[in-house]
C-alpha cells in the first residue's frame, strides 16, 4: 500500500495499487480524495508494515507449478493419442470364428464322415499326434484384437490418471488470498 497525502489536513491515507484512478475518503477530514493513476501512485512513499502488491505476486513459472502441468499436460495428450489409436485399432479387427464355433463346426463335420474315415482321422492322431504347431489363425487374431484392447485401456487409465494430476497440479497451484 501507498501513502496518499490529503491536500487539506495533511493526514496520511494508505491506498492499494488496485485502487488506482479512483476515489477514496480521507481518514482526517472526510474529504473525497482524488487517487492518482498507477504510475503516479507507484511513486508515493510505501506504508510502513505493508507488503508491497509487486512483491506479493509470484509468478508461478518460477515455482515450476505450470513446468509441470505442461509435461504432465504432453503425457495426458500422448496417451489419449495412443488409446485413441489402439481403441481404432481394437474396433477394426474382426474375428469371426471363436473357439466355440470351431468345435461346433468340427463336431458337425464328424458327425457327417463315414465310419471310415473317422478310424483313419483316429489313426493319424494315434500315429502323429494331436498337438497343433502353430495356433489357428482365429486364435491368433483374437489375441492380437485382446493385446490392441489391453494397451488401449492401459493408455486410457494413463491418460485419466494425468488428467487428474493436471487438476491437481492446477488447483494447488493457484495463489490463494
Amino acid at each position: 500500500m501507498h501513502l496518499l497525502t490529503c491536500p487539506e489536513c495533511q493526514v496520511s491515507v494508505p491506498v492499494a495499487t488496485s485502487q488506482a484512478g479512483g476515489r477514496t475518503q480521507c481518514s482526517g477530514c472526510q474529504a473525497i480524495l482524488e487517487i492518482p493513476t498507477l504510475g503516479q501512485l507507484r511513486q508515493l512513499p510505501v506504508a510502513e508494515g505493508s507488503v508491497n502488491d509487486d512483491d506479493a505476486y509470484v509468478n508461478p513459472a518460477s515455482s515450476g507449478g505450470s513446468i509441470a502441468f505442461g509435461i504432465v499436460g504432453l503425457l495426458a495428450t500422448a496417451a489419449l493419442v495412443v488409446a485413441a489409436y489402439t481403441g481404432i485399432r481394437w474396433s477394426l479387427i474382426d474375428v469371426p470364428v471363436t473357439t466355440d464355433l470351431h468345435i461346433a463346426e468340427y463336431q458337425n463335420a464328424y458327425t457327417k464322415l463315414p465310419a471310415a474315415q473317422l478310424i483313419r482321422e483316429y489313426e493319424q492322431m494315434e500315429e502323429f499326434g494331436i498337438d497343433v504347431a502353430l495356433p489357428y489363425t482365429y486364435v491368433t487374431m483374437a489375441n492380437t484384437k485382446s493385446d490392441w484392447g489391453w494397451t488401449s485401456a492401459t493408455a486410457g487409465g494413463v491418460a485419466l490418471l494425468a488428467v487428474l494430476a493436471m487438476l491437481a497440479i492446477g488447483v494447488s497451484g493457484r495463489k490463494r488470498k
